[in-house]
């Protein structure tokens, strides 16, 4: 069963090369204006070592906090069903996507090494996004 779990997100991997602009300042106006539940629904997470985590879904918010300097909340999935509770479309898709992706996000974490991008900033940075 996962868990939540509090995190500075500069400890965790991405698993994929792009961020949606439009995403970012979605969140960005969300949490501006206090609309905390507006925001997308928590991360999702695969550890794979003590502390150092890949996101698996979530990366824009991830994005976000890591621009702001915020620490956040993260699920922390330990197997590929292992999915947030809950339904509502956010969430179906996030658990949609752990069940994909799971198996795959190691991979693609060191594919994109090769690109220069080993933390949630570094895709930032590739991205030219900011806030």
């Amino acid at each position: 069963m996962g868990k939540i779990i509090r995190v500075d997100p500069s400890q965790i991997r991405p698993s994929q090369d792009f961020l949606k602009k439009e995403t970012l300042l979605f969140i960005s106006e969300k949490y501006k204006n206090g609309d905390f539940n507006a925001l997308p629904p928590i991360p999702i997470v695969r550890e794979i070592s003590e502390g150092t985590y890949i996101s698996i879904d979530g990366h824009n918010l991830l994005a976000f906090y890591t621009l702001k300097n915020i620490e956040c909340e993260v699920y922390v999935a330990y197997d590929r069903n292992d999915g947030i509770k809950g339904n509502s479309e956010m969430i179906n898709k996030r658990n949609s996507d752990l069940v994909e992706r799971f198996n795959n996000v190691i991979s693609i974490a060191l594919e994109l090494e090769t690109k220069g991008i080993r933390t949630i900033l570094d895709l930032c940075r590739f991205t030219k996004t900011s806030l």
